[in-house]
């Protein structure tokens, strides 16, 4: 696997305020009010700001939440929502634009496009191909450039969208499926996005990395021993939720409304 998938933050320990937010999807307001809350006074050269991916979709500001998180230094790992945003925009040829206009930059945009983490765009995924058309190329590059996984070494921690398959010990050797859409782990050992299959994913995992993930709303907060689950339905009227260190503080704010209904 191509090695900025995987990225290392070996700068973060506890001379740090570090913000791990869950799954915005578009949410500004509630991005706003929950660092706010959690960062009081934040300082862009002494604290940190990560995401769980979904910046995008289902809410009602998608492209103003990527201008948040670049403009506040933040980092996230890849979504599977923000994946579909470049799928559209791969379809739609605006990553070529980018291998034009950047072409020093080592980075092959048309490959996290082309992840199997999903279906092809449909012409009927009016949201995805209108944000697709109206981001910028810098909110695109940003987007294209989104790692698999963060590991911040002080803590042991990995930040990934959906899970890791716990048997399965190496990032460089995780199915990028896994990593963007997994929700439940079989008897098996296969893996399914689809939730109520079998055992949530994070229940069997006990590797000595502790994993902070989304993607999994219905689920709500989730805690387990070795991970930490922070999609809390922001997007559907319920809250956004962070994971602040060193303090090893859950915090959440309310959703201002509902803005988009469940899938299933």
């Amino acid at each position: 696997m191509i090695s900025f998938l995987h990225r290392i933050y070996s700068s973060i320990d506890s001379s740090h305020r570090t913000l791990i937010v869950g799954d915005v999807h578009g949410c500004i307001d509630e991005l706003n009010e929950l660092i706010s809350k959690a960062l009081p006074n934040y300082d862009q050269s002494t604290d940190m700001i990560l995401f769980v991916g979904d910046l995008v979709g289902k809410g009602p500001s998608s492209l103003e939440v990527v201008d948040r998180v670049r403009q506040l230094g933040g980092h996230s790992v890849l979504g599977n929502h923000d994946q579909y945003l470049l799928k559209c925009a791969e379809q739609q040829g605006r990553l070529d634009e980018l291998k034009i206009l950047k072409p020093d930059n080592p980075i092959d945009y048309s490959y996290l496009a082309c992840l199997p983490a999903f279906k092809e765009p449909s012409l009927s995924d009016s949201e995805h191909h209108a944000l697709a058309s109206e981001a910028s190329l810098d909110q695109l590059e940003f987007l294209s450039t989104l790692p698999l996984t963060i590991t911040i070494p002080f803590y042991d921690i990995v930040i990934v969208h959906a899970g890791l398959r716990p048997q399965i010990s190496s990032l460089n050797d995780q199915n990028p499926f896994d990593l963007l859409k997994m929700r439940d782990i079989l008897d098996d050992g296969s893996t399914s996005e689809k939730r109520g299959v079998g055992q949530p994913w994070a229940s069997k995992w006990s590797g000595k990395e502790f994993v902070v993930f989304g993607h999994d709303a219905a689920r709500n907060l989730q805690v387990f021993d070795h991970a930490l689950g922070l999609d809390t339905a922001c997007c559907y009227g319920k809250e956004l939720t962070g994971y602040l260190l060193p303090d090893k503080k859950i915090i959440s704010v309310k959703a201002k409304r509902i803005y988009s209904k469940p899938e299933n």
